[in-house]
């Protein structure tokens, strides 16, 4: 093999992900496009919002131990987790949680109003249309209420998208280009991972 790779010129590369493809020559132009709207608000008014699945059962890859250690199947049960902070990170909104189930086992008697996040549910546990629509109409109503008008960032997914006929008066909606959130989405720069770092280290510790 070594020879047959060396005759053909092949190596071995990793497959990169969304950042990848990204159009590296036209992202200071959408930096700049992107600040010049930015400028039009007060920063505590610039909000992003971002998905990320969590598999939440995915036990560490690597551990420390004195011999090998057997591995086993690895759990890939998930839920979708949506953020969203303002720039300044002053006024963080309750995390967006979506489960596969309405009423799961741990939480089946519980008023899912007093949950300290969103709570949603679909078969898949993936965002969807609806669920956005009711999430960010629910937020277009607390920007009315305290009398603000913000920008929302988020990126280009078909989930994100609303009808024409859906009007937000307080809520500037801006969608990110394609293949552009791992360089120009905030809550990418460090943020989702921080959380998932937090989440698996308190989780682990009540294991």
């Amino acid at each position: 093999m070594y020879n047959f790779k060396k005759r053909k010129s092949l190596k071995q590369y990793r497959v990169t992900g969304e950042a990848g493809s990204a159009p590296v020559e036209d992202l200071p132009r959408y930096r700049q496009e992107l600040q010049s709207l930015i400028s039009q608000y007060d920063l505590e008014d610039v909000y992003n919002a971002d998905e990320t699945a969590l598999y939440w059962k995915l036990e560490p890859s690597k551990t420390l131990a004195r011999r090998r250690v057997t591995g086993t199947k690895k759990l890939k049960d998930r839920v979708t987790i949506m953020l969203a902070c303002n720039l300044t990170g002053t006024h963080k909104l309750p995390a967006v949680f979506i489960h596969k189930y309405r009423n799961p086992h741990c939480i089946r008697n519980i008023d899912k109003k007093t949950l300290p996040v969103s709570y949603y549910w679909n078969a898949s546990a993936w965002m969807q249309r609806s669920i956005f629509k009711n999430w960010i109409t629910r937020l277009n109503q607390e920007m009315r209420r305290r009398k603000r008008h913000i920008l929302l960032l988020v990126d280009n997914v078909s989930t994100h998208q609303l009808d024409d006929s859906e009007q937000l008066s307080n809520i500037k909606l801006h969608f990110l280009p394609p293949n552009t959130t791992a360089h120009l989405q905030p809550l990418d720069q460090g943020i989702i991972y921080s959380f998932k770092v937090f989440f698996f280290v308190h989780f682990n510790c009540l294991m």
